[in-house]
């Protein structure tokens, strides 16, 4: 595998804007996060880092973006908490507290630059943690992860009430999904993504239940979690969105006619047209924020992932 150099703007992340599976420490007023919590760890383990999550309380500990807030009084969203998993993901305040207003620009030279947006649509199961000074992975999308005595198999434990931008909870289907029909797919993937195997082979990835997945590998992975922390490094895709695009699902005269109707000649092209986040604003994400307005054309506008 090609080593990464890590570089400053793998690391920024925009003040103020939450993933759909995060939430903000309150910075001034109201009480002080708890104490971050560790993902039980097997005996002899590899223990993971854990994310930090506030103690629940009577009442609602959350607040949202008035313009968000008028659409819950309005019927047209559900209530904070319910669009939050049970244990959200806290970023803490690193200056100050922000404010709920205004909009964010950013310079791109076009659709192939897709470093200025990435910065802050990326999200997966590990994401990077620089407070003490030094990086490390810590717990994302998931709320913890063990690694078994032989460093064969790593075992995943997803966030809990995790949603999609469309509001569909955010399952191992997913994981599944992007591993049996896209990762392992040759027409979609003439080969496996190398970041992710080991000894020259892809791992078994095995579903334990809804929120539980296992990787097992040939030869111990020493760097994956590192790795899962790097842009572009995915491995989940909304299987309740593209599985109609995809010929083990759909059927095949509709696949045929929606290939025809958007002017490819087979099928994987769709389906790769329509997986892509930074063109297909249909695409549901897990991301702080969603394309609304793709390239071509003078500029990108993406919207808030409510």
């Amino acid at each position: 595998m090609t080593d990464s150099v890590v570089t400053r703007r793998h690391f920024l992340r925009v003040s103020g804007l939450a993933a759909t599976a995060t939430a903000m420490a309150a910075c001034g007023g109201g009480g002080a996060p708890a104490e971050p919590t560790q993902a039980p760890a097997a005996p002899a383990a590899t223990q993971a880092p854990a994310a930090e999550a506030e103690a629940p309380t009577a009442s609602s500990k959350y607040s949202e973006s008035p313009l968000l807030a008028a659409k819950v009084t309005a019927g047209e969203l559900p209530p904070v908490e319910e669009r939050l998993p049970s244990e959200p993901f806290v970023v803490e305040c690193i200056e100050e507290a922000g404010e709920y207003s205004g909009d964010l620009h950013r310079v791109l030279t076009g659709p192939a630059d897709l470093t200025g947006n990435r910065v802050i649509v990326w999200d997966n199961f590990v994401r990077w943690d620089y407070r003490s000074g030094r990086l490390e992975p810590i717990a994302n999308l998931v709320t913890g992860w063990e690694v078994s005595e032989d460093g064969l198999t790593y075992t995943f434990h997803l966030r809990k009430g995790t949603r999609w931008s469309d509001g569909e909870p955010f399952t191992v289907d997913d994981i599944m999904f992007w591993y049996e029909d896209i990762a392992l797919n040759e027409e979609l993937s003439p080969t496996f993504p190398n970041w992710v195997t080991s000894g020259g082979e892809p791992p078994v990835v095995t579903k334990v239940d809804d929120y539980t997945v296992d990787f097992s590998f040939v030869k111990p992975h020493g760097i994956l979690i590192e790795s899962m922390a790097f842009n572009g490094n995915g491995i989940l895709a909304p299987k309740h969105y593209l599985q109609q695009f995809h010929p083990k699902y759909a059927d095949a005269d509709e696949l045929a006619a929606k290939v025809k109707e958007a002017g490819f000649e087979a099928w994987y092209e769709l389906f790769a047209n329509r997986n892509d986040d930074q063109n297909n604003p249909d695409l549901p994400v897990l991301w702080a924020w969603k394309v609304e307005t793709p390239f071509p054309g003078e500029r990108m506008v993406m919207v808030r992932n409510p």
